[in-house]
């Protein structure tokens, strides 16, 4: 049975509850003490209760009626992307749940004691009158729940995620440094690094090369976090792991697929321990924290044949009358909104590139982010998607599939995306982030008749009954 509490008197609720008085910005978790609030025209349950003290304020004045004083760097939601609310405008629309609000009237207060509840999801949530709001990432809260004890290392996979962490520290109010080419930040009370920067160091270490040794880099850690976890399996991720950071006592890993092959599954479990809580996907999806999903595989009729599939894979992704029937497809699904693309081989790529850029309706709205293109331009690329209405981005696998933030994507095609469940089921993943216009994403998984193709779709197809993602088939005669 939940209690009913005024938003007005949670604070003293709280500490009278807890037996303890409540501490600057510490985050208490309050799912158990059974406490709800009035919100919307319902009652709804208190998951997280933070207090800030003597914060510089703003008060909003919104379309509908509803008036509220936050902190000015506290982010809102604004097309899906963090906003301060110092960087509001009168006229501006943040997200609700109901789509969206306008700031009538902006009023700046004096410093003020204040707090935020979060009553749903774990990444954003909203108050009690339905408004959005940004929460922290989990490796944030993990990294903030040792700093008593020392300094945490974040691994992450690419350098897109290590600006997009850092971001969250940052938002989060975390003393935090980064650690990869140009910007080489130690010494810091957290640092988020690539595995590859660590890499190199470990190697000039040994060589007695450069400024900094892999033993000062990790003087006072004691907590290692590795972010997407399955790509553990590394060897030098592993190396990294097992040898100079044998010794941190605290190992997290995080992941939404843990790898299948038992091999794989080894190399997390001596690089960093067993598995201890696991919530799949589409249990998300019924709690509304994920976008459902539909996988539409498209295999095309195909009558050639190859000895191996490297050769195989070579004619699928190239021949000029296949791709053009995979242009028109993309063109097709792109319809219903933005839309990521998914290729193998950056010679896939740059063809889809031309050819949909060719179309008249799709010319200005087409892009392709590689290995190559500047961290800086994928970002921008990503960060247009907020406000897009059939931005087509095309990128490879090692470059998207895995991490990237964009919720407003409608459609996610795979071409021919192989029999790798990691691949497979992170890639889909970069499409079940949720937003203000958003609870659905259509996968579309474009494969062949081809000998080794089918037989990875046959893969594919297990790993889509695994993760309960509902799917159909449609062979299509392109030629």
């Amino acid at each position: 049975m939940l209690v009913e509490i005024q938003i007005g008197k949670l604070a003293e609720y709280i500490e009278e509850f807890n037996a303890t008085k409540l501490e600057n910005n510490i985050d208490i978790l309050t799912d158990t003490f059974g406490i709800s609030v009035p919100a919307l025209d319902k009652k709804a349950k208190v998951n997280r209760f933070i207090k800030k003290f003597n914060l510089p304020m703003v008060e909003l004045t919104l379309n509908n009626g509803y008036t509220i004083k936050v902190a000015k760097k506290h982010i809102l939601q604004q097309n899906g992307n963090d906003i301060f609310a110092d960087k509001l405008s009168v006229g501006d629309k943040i997200d609700h749940l109901n789509g969206g609000v306008r700031v009538t009237k902006i009023r700046d207060v004096e410093n003020e004691n204040c707090f935020d509840i979060a009553i749903d999801a774990p990444h954003l949530y909203y108050d009690a009158n339905g408004l959005v709001h940004h929460n922290t990432i989990m490796s944030a809260v993990l990294s903030h729940s040792v700093e008593a004890f020392g300094r945490s290392i974040v691994i992450v996979p690419n350098i897109s995620l290590v600006t997009q962490t850092e971001a969250d520290y940052i938002n989060m109010g975390l003393d935090v440094g980064v650690y990869f080419g140009g910007r080489k930040e130690s010494g810091r009370t957290h640092t988020i690094c690539t595995w590859q920067s660590l890499n190199v160091l470990l190697k000039n270490t040994k060589a007695g090369q450069g400024e900094t040794t892999i033993g000062e880099f990790l003087e006072g850690v004691v907590c290692v976090i590795v972010d997407e976890v399955h790509q553990a399996k590394a060897d030098a991720l592993k190396t990294l792991l097992t040898g100079v950071m044998s010794r941190i006592p605290i190992r997290w890993g995080l992941t939404g697929t843990i790898p299948k092959a038992k091999f794989e599954a080894q190399a997390l479990l001596v690089s960093l321990g067993p598995v201890i809580n696991k919530l799949a996907a589409s249990e998300l999806q019924e709690q509304g924290v994920l976008a459902n999903c539909h996988v539409n595989i498209i295999q095309l009729q195909d009558k050639v044949e190859y000895t191996n599939y490297q050769q195989e894979l070579k004619y699928l992704v190239s021949d000029d009358t296949r791709m053009t029937a995979i242009a028109s497809e993309i063109a097709k699904v792109n319809r219903t909104g933005n839309t990521l693309v998914l290729v193998d081989r950056i010679e896939a790529g740059e063809i889809l590139l031309s050819k949909l850029a060719g179309y008249s309706t799709l010319k200005d709205d087409v892009v392709f982010v590689s290995g190559g293109t500047k961290s800086s331009t994928r970002t921008e690329q990503y960060e247009d998607v907020a406000t897009a209405t059939n931005k087509i981005i095309i990128a490879t696998y090692g470059v998207a599939a895995v991490g990237i933030n964009i919720p407003r994507l409608f459609n996610v095609v795979l071409i021919e995306p192989g029999k790798s469940f990691v691949r497979t089921i992170q890639s889909i993943g970069r499409g079940l982030r949720m937003a203000h216009d958003k609870s659905f994403v259509q996968i579309t998984d474009i494969t062949s008749s081809c000998k080794f193709s089918k037989r990875h779709l046959t893969q594919r197809k297990a790993f889509y009954k695994d993760a309960k993602y509902p799917f159909d088939v449609t062979k299509v005669n392109y030629k």
